[in-house]
């Protein structure tokens, strides 16, 4: 069943959506020694107004992403976001609890190997202390690594399987089981009797969305026409649309990065093919979302709205549109990337030791209890030491996008939608 749920978080919808994740399915060491211990660190948001202590260790953390391979569009955001929080973490925060913190981004270039590789270089060589707000088509490549070395995984897009059967993945939102019944639900909402589904054709692990899909359509009577890959290199989507129109789809999920989904749009609307779309979380950006003043967008948002009435998230804003290049930021990877860094330096690793390690970490990730970072994730997480969270955190913010604007364009508070295995 569906639930709506108020989640304290206000919300003024200028909204993107979210959808599925198992978009792909495949990504303990010290810090620097001899250095003097750290002073305590202050676990709020608000500005310590100085720079971190460069006589301070410092904290080493670790990025997988793809930076680079067809489907990069889709974490633009988060790769905007992230230097953005360290340079403002190390001048005006102080660091985390004085410390500096040092990003290190790795790019997996979407082949497994290459991220096994930059996994091992991460760990053994740049001494990470964990892997945090990871996006990356290969984590099943490097997930049993980083179990055998005790280095967590933090945040990070939730999609893939070893968010939900390795006990070193700590995920805070939806996964790619939890969001695919979410999808269902959404779809019942708005109406739909029968969806279709267009998956990337680039990675083999976006096929097994068909198989995850089907449950939450069935348990709300909605027939599944089929799954149609798409490559983003290929001239038109001309057939897909025709195939999913000859099927009688009214809602399609879309499962590709930015460009794929925009060009499936237009040449869906020259069929006159025009459904309701419900594209997963790294196909919608706010500029690409306001020129569609024809077709209904929706679904929800793993990860909080930017655009929300609430402290941290202007916050966000306020950081973002002082350090951040562009404003591909304004997107859902880009505040992913920031509620998994923000839980780091505020709840996970606030009072760090001289020499903070991996194990470190896990204590910190262990004594949470029903956090949600104020407000700004859509479900309350608690882990278990030794146990993987499944089937997975069921809860997202619901949205919609309705000729180019948010539908509503102003909410007193948002509610979350959950989709319940």
């Amino acid at each position: 069943m569906i639930m709506f749920r108020a989640a304290g978080l206000r919300l003024r919808v200028l909204a993107v959506l979210g959808l599925v994740g198992l978009l792909l399915a495949a990504c303990s060491s010290s810090g620097d020694g001899g250095k003097k211990a750290s002073p305590a660190a202050s676990g709020s948001s608000s500005g310590g107004g100085h720079a971190a202590d460069s006589s301070l260790s410092t904290i080493q953390i670790g990025i997988i992403a793809d930076m680079t391979g067809v489907n990069s569009t889709a974490h633009q955001g988060g790769l905007a976001a992230a230097p953005a929080w360290e340079k403002w973490v190390n001048t005006e925060m102080g660091g985390i609890g004085g410390h500096p913190v040092k990003l290190n981004m790795v790019d997996d270039k979407e082949e497994p190997a290459t991220g096994l590789a930059g996994a091992k270089d991460l760990v053994e060589n740049k001494h990470v202390l964990a892997i945090v707000g990871e996006e990356s088509a290969t984590t099943a490549a490097w997930a049993d690594y980083m179990l055998e070395k005790r280095v967590p995984v933090v945040g990070g897009t939730g999609n893939y399987k070893p968010y939900w059967t390795n006990p070193m993945f700590f995920p805070l939102t939806t996964n790619g089981v939890t969001a695919n019944f979410t999808v269902g639900d959404l779809a019942k909402k708005v109406g739909a009797t029968k969806m279709g589904l267009v998956y990337c054709a680039e990675v083999a692990q976006c096929q097994s969305l068909q198989d995850l899909v089907k449950p939450g359509l069935a348990r709300n009577n909605i027939q599944f026409v089929g799954g149609f890959a798409v490559s983003a290199s290929a001239p038109n989507y001309t057939s897909q649309c025709l195939q999913l129109k000859s099927a009688g789809a009214d809602a399609v999920e879309v499962a590709t990065s930015v460009s794929p989904f925009q060009r499936m749009i237009q040449d869906c609307r020259r069929q006159g093919f025009t459904p309701k779309w419900i594209p997963t979380p790294g196909a919608l950006q706010a500029k690409f979302l306001s020129k569609l003043t024809d077709d209904v967008i929706v679904g929800y948002s793993p990860n909080f709205p930017y655009w929300a009435d609430h402290p941290a998230a202007a916050q966000y804003r306020d950081v973002m549109g002082k350090y951040a290049k562009g404003d591909v930021w304004r997107g859902e990877d880009g505040t992913q990337m920031w509620t998994s860094l923000e839980l780091l330096r505020q709840k996970i690793l606030p009072h760090p030791s001289a020499n903070p390690t991996s194990d470190d970490i896990l204590a910190g990730l262990y004594a949470l209890h029903d956090e949600n970072l104020g407000g700004l994730l859509a479900n309350k997480v608690t882990f278990t030491q030794g146990k993987p969270v499944s089937p997975g955190w069921p809860c997202a913010w619901s949205i919609e996008w309705k000729n180019g604007k948010p539908t509503p364009s102003s909410l007193s508070a948002s509610d979350t939608v959950c989709g319940q295995p």
